[in-house]
């Protein structure tokens, strides 16, 4: 589970206009889609009584988060007024990384989390600037990152510059970044704190659930149906791992139970279900691949899940490949679905 917010005015009109490749576009180092507007957090004086409520998460479900900032200045990447088009790898990230709420004043800014609805979680912050070359630091109050600004060449090229911010000394010239990661946190409320030399702001950012350690709910799934194996080992001979009968809800004692996609791609909406073993037990990540002709096979990083069902003990995923994908030879077309 994980939420995305954005800060760019330009992406207004995801909200008012709804365009679905837009909209439900995925943007993000954990790619999600239902960005949330962050344009009413931007109040001038900042008000705590007035943020934004109730945060999408990535399947478009209201959640408990809030958030607003701590003063209301706003800027956007030159060329202005230029909204960027889809990533050639089929995200939205430029346009993610395009607009950002910036400092005011050569004060900092401070991104303001309250009711974070998980127990433990990573918070990644987008960051952005009309300019290069400007030093400056992201900051949780614990932990620290310098970086320099990239300008607009961070989204200049065919696919956004997602370059993380790793160092934790103040060097004369820091590395470039467009992003940073505070990993492993835990409580209601966090504080995030931006400052460059000049100006620099946040784009948008996304708090992402740290899920459970797989080999932990492993050992209680192998419990469960009476086996004896481990990931790696296949007690039922069919050709699939342990792990993977277990990732999909499959059936480790029989080697029939080989297909975990329950209703198959249609060709027109590009639309399947498959079967998995619940997320929030798992911690796991999956992705989905498409080809033409079952040798050549790309990652479709737009692919969008819908809200899992739970039946018997695992959950049923449907999932909508990107637009264009297989449109043009819709009698050789294939999807896989694999899991990290």
């Amino acid at each position: 589970m994980q939420l995305i917010g954005d800060g760019d005015s330009s992406c207004r009109a995801v909200t008012v206009f709804g365009h679905n490749e837009i909209r439900f576009a995925a943007a993000g180092v954990v790619a999600a889609a239902h960005w949330n507007n962050s344009y009413p957090a931007r109040n001038f004086p900042a008000l705590l009584t007035n943020p934004v409520s109730g945060m999408k998460d990535h399947l478009g479900a209201a959640s408990s988060l809030d958030f607003y900032f701590s003063h209301s200045a706003q800027w956007q990447l030159s060329p202005a007024n230029i909204a960027p088009t889809q990533d050639d790898d089929g995200t939205f990230n430029k346009r993610l990384l395009k607009g950002y709420v910036d400092m005011a004043n050569g004060q900092p800014l401070s991104l303001m989390l309250r009711d974070i609805p998980f127990d433990q979680y990573d918070v990644y912050v987008y960051l952005s600037c009309a300019s290069a070359n400007r030093e400056g630091y992201v900051s949780d109050g614990r932990s620290t990152f310098y970086f320099q600004t990239m300008g607009s060449d961070v989204i200049a090229g065919a696919n956004a510059q997602l370059v993380p911010a790793f160092e934790t000394l103040d060097l004369p010239r820091n590395s470039p970044a467009s992003y940073a990661r505070f990993s492993g946190l835990r409580g209601k409320e966090q504080q995030i704190t931006v400052f460059a030399q000049g100006n620099a702001g946040i784009a948008g950012f996304q708090v992402v659930e740290v899920l459970p350690d797989v080999t932990v709910d492993y050992d209680d799934w192998r419990s469960q149906v009476q086996m004896v194996g481990n990931l790696n080992d296949d007690d039922d001979g069919d050709g699939l791992q342990n792990y993977a009968e277990y990732a999909f809800g499959l059936n480790p004692k029989s080697g029939k139970s080989v297909n975990p996609i329950v209703e198959p791609i249609h060709q027109q909406t590009r639309k399947f279900r498959y079967q998995r073993r619940p997320i929030e037990l798992t911690g796991l990540r999956y992705s989905y691949w498409y080809s033409l002709d079952l040798k050549t096979w790309t990652l479709d990083r737009a692919a969008i899940e819908g809200t899992p069902i739970k039946v018997d003990g695992y959950e049923v995923v449907s999932v909508t490949l990107s637009r264009g994908v297989g449109e043009s030879t819709p009698e050789r077309f294939f999807v896989r679905v694999f899991v990290d």
